[in-house]
């Protein structure tokens, strides 16, 4: 763990008492870009900002078009309207459109 560590960079320390141990990873953000969900997402500070539901449930129709509402709020352990506005403001600025049924249709992602 060390060995890699050092290897890209990250300092990290190490901790051991009362029968336990535990480790301190360092990363430098102030000129590095964050990857999450494959989104790059990165603040005026250089810290990671949390992905919204709207980009979260657009990385997933992307990677599973035929994921339905209920399949995504039970995944990202949200409420089905919640959902629901999510797919309503992606569906509005075009990045998805519903092609076929609801029951067996898929998500065209643009």
């Amino acid at each position: 763990m060390f060995a890699l560590c050092d290897k890209f960079g990250n300092r990290v320390e190490s901790f051991s008492g009362n029968g336990g141990f535990s480790f301190v990873f360092y990363r430098d953000t102030d000129n590095k870009d964050v990857t999450i969900n494959g989104t790059t997402n990165v603040t005026k500070k250089g810290t990671p900002k949390r992905a919204t539901t709207d980009e979260t449930v657009y990385g997933l129709l992307k990677s599973d078009p035929i994921l339905t509402r209920d399949s995504l709020a039970l995944s990202l352990n949200k409420s089905v309207r919640t959902i629901q506005r999510a797919l309503d403001k992606l569906s509005q600025e075009g990045k998805i459109r519903r092609m076929g049924s609801n029951k067996k249709g898929y998500w065209e992602v643009f």
